[in-house]
């Protein structure tokens, strides 16, 4: 191969590239999910405009209404009553089911504490269960934690008295997969799942590219392809 031949497949190869990228980032338009969407004195509602502006989050929760609390600055939502008012423990849960598969880009949620803190005798465990596995959030220390997902955790407020306990786990498609349910639960087992308490601060979320942008994606590396040719 000659040396004008491999200019131009390095050439039609970045115009790809990028043109496709463009094209399928335009497609996986992001939505956002915050605590304060989540009506005090409810258990239900639906969120509707996400992702690709056609996807509704239907959001319940179990055992009671959903219940903000603020720790050091730090609010995120809960539920009512319980081991402790306005946190989800015990056999309480907070469920988003989506009206469409998305990606997870990133998570967030709060009052997630190591053992010996506000009379916690185990680190505590925050489960998200999807509809195509189980994930947990353990806060080991301060500002560490181990997470069984993808992506990046960071501590956002140190898991000790007197600071917010706040976690997100950041990166893109955290669960490894697109879904279309996701349930915030106690992670600690049994009997120690009152120690599991914590909080939901947001969730941000994309759709999956449909047809319509894989054909764009197709087109682009066809006149990516044409003009590079036509140029030289």
């Amino acid at each position: 191969m000659n040396h004008q031949k491999k200019k131009l497949m390095t050439l039609c190869a970045a115009a790809v590239g990028c043109a496709g990228l463009a094209f399928l980032n335009a497609e996986a338009h992001a939505g956002v999910i915050s605590f304060s969407d989540l009506p005090t004195g409810t258990n239900s509602v639906s969120i509707g405009g996400l992702a690709s502006g056609n996807i509704t989050a239907n959001v319940v929760s179990f055992d009671a209404n959903f219940q903000p609390k603020t720790v050091a600055g730090v609010t995120a939502v809960g539920v009512q009553g319980g081991s402790v008012n306005g946190e989800i423990d015990g056999s309480q849960y907070i469920e988003f089911n989506f009206s469409a598969p998305v990606f997870v880009d990133s998570i967030s949620i709060a009052h997630l504490y190591t053992a010996g803190n506000f009379g916690d005798v185990w680190n505590e465990t925050a489960l998200f269960s999807t509809d195509i596995g189980d994930f947990t959030l353990e806060a080991t220390g301060a500002t560490s934690g181990a997470w069984t997902g993808g992506g990046t955790l960071v501590n956002d407020s140190p898991a000790v008295e007197k600071n917010g306990g706040a976690w997100s786990v950041i990166g893109g498609d955290i669960f490894d997969g697109a879904i279309t349910s996701i349930r915030l639960q106690s992670g600690n087992a049994g009997n120690h799942s009152k120690y599991g308490d914590f909080g939901f601060v947001g969730m941000e979320v994309s759709a999956i590219p449909g047809p319509g942008a894989l054909a764009l994606f197709a087109g682009a590396m066809l006149a990516g392809f044409k003009r590079r040719r036509s140029g030289q």
